[in-house]
């Protein structure tokens, strides 16, 4: 069960299981998405179980991170997961895998064609004293379908988890998101399978990378967008309201190219460069120039671009659950050289497709989940976007001084 805390923001809990039915990763609804269930409860079961947190954490049962954070009782909605890890697990593991891939638009910054948003992010988090040191984890070595890569990506969580990485070893937590201890780590024919599954039988990483790449634009040509849109919405009731004539008003068949003149210069260049990319996602749009589109055609294509930008967000923020668990029952008769071998199962167990694995002579069922598909359309793009080019301007800086540093040497 998931309950939202105080002071957080985010969209209703029905909202997200909406949101969750509507964006499934291709070919996955029976293989590892989680469909969580919404459901009314009382103030008073709210209240008694924040009661209950409460003590835990004056009994140190709680981690010392969240001692201080309590239960929004007023939202009296709450979802229900699936339970996808085994009682008996040998090992249940928790990835946030972040971004798969680097943006492709054009007219990006620069330092976007070469660094991942995450590498980027850990840097500035660094200079803003938020973690002691830069994750060494790189998303890109996960994402790039390569054991060898992704065997680092794997142990570059383990020796610096932060909130990246949970490792649980029979029903204990491994892992520690604030420090990190040799003992912390998967043993290494964990981690192997691990990185074999990971590589050759779950293509979850190859459909959360599709669901990443819906964001065609990154957040440098979305804001682009939403401001043509504020100016377009800005426009219309300022006509609306001072009542003028009807050849001075901006009614939704007009065309983009009549509102140009009322844009900045810089705002046309950036349109200039983002609304071709826009427009080549948008394939129920046919004009040869976006500068053709009218008003209302525009008014869709910004909303399938906002609405692409907003699911890539929330699957680049999802976690991913591995669960396994040995079956002594099952005698492998896989040759020695075989390596790992799986199969999808019909039977269904909570609601997902199990699958066995065998390495190293050990049969192992394994349950995977994507979790945390909490829609992101409470913050604005402007948010966004301020965020990013924080990120990207720390990055930038860094990279002229080791360049200066560089040409003294």
């Amino acid at each position: 069960m998931r309950v939202r805390k105080q002071g957080v923001r985010g969209a209703h809990p029905k909202d997200i299981v909406k949101f969750a039915e509507r964006n499934t990763p291709p070919g996955s609804r029976d293989a590892y998405v989680q469909v969580a269930r919404a459901a009314s409860v009382t103030v008073d079961f709210l209240v008694r179980l924040n009661e209950l947190l409460m003590a835990d954490a004056a009994t140190s049962r709680r981690p010392v991170h969240r001692h201080a954070s309590s239960l929004d009782t007023a939202l009296t909605w709450v979802m229900l997961l699936p339970d996808v890890a085994f009682p008996d697990a040998a090992l249940s593991i928790e990835i946030k895998p972040k971004h798969g891939l680097l943006p492709s638009a054009p007219g990006l910054h620069p330092v976007k064609q070469t660094a991942c948003r995450f590498c980027m992010h850990q840097l500035l988090k660094q200079a803003q004293g938020k973690v002691v040191r830069a994750s060494a984890y790189c998303p890109l070595d996960l994402f790039s379908n390569d054991k060898a890569r992704i065997a680092r990506a794997l142990t570059s969580l383990s020796s610096t988890p932060q909130n990246n990485l949970r490792v649980f070893s029979s029903c204990t937590e491994a892992g520690d998101s604030l420090e990190h201890s040799a003992e912390h780590s998967m043993a290494a024919d964990q981690l192997d399978l691990v990185v074999e599954l990971l590589h050759s039988h779950v293509d979850l990483l190859d459909d959360l990378k599709a669901m990443h790449a819906k964001d065609t634009l990154d957040i440098e040509g979305v804001f682009a967008l939403s401001q043509l849109h504020a100016a377009i919405v800005g426009f219309i009731s300022c006509s609306e309201s001072e009542q003028q004539v009807e050849d001075t008003a901006m009614p939704v068949s007009q065309t983009l190219g009549q509102v140009l003149p009322m844009l900045s210069t810089d705002l046309s260049r950036q349109l200039d460069m983002y609304m071709p990319h826009a427009l080549l996602t948008n394939t129920d749009v046919n004009v040869e120039l976006w500068t053709e589109l009218t008003i209302g055609q525009f008014q869709t294509v910004y909303s399938h671009v906002l609405d692409s930008f907003l699911v890539a967000t929330t699957f680049k923020d999802c976690s991913v659950l591995l669960s396994l668990r040995p079956v002594p029952s099952l005698v492998s008769i896989t040759p020695p050289d075989a390596g790992c071998s799986s199969e999808r199962q019909l039977q269904l167990s909570n609601g997902h497709h199990h699958h066995t694995a065998t390495w190293n002579g050990q049969t192992y069922e394994v349950v995977v989940a994507i979790v945390d598909l909490d829609i992101k359309a409470h913050k604005p793009v402007a948010a966004y976007y301020a965020q990013d080019q924080g990120i990207v301007r720390h990055f930038a800086s860094i990279q002229s001084t080791r360049s200066s540093a560089n040409s003294l040497n």
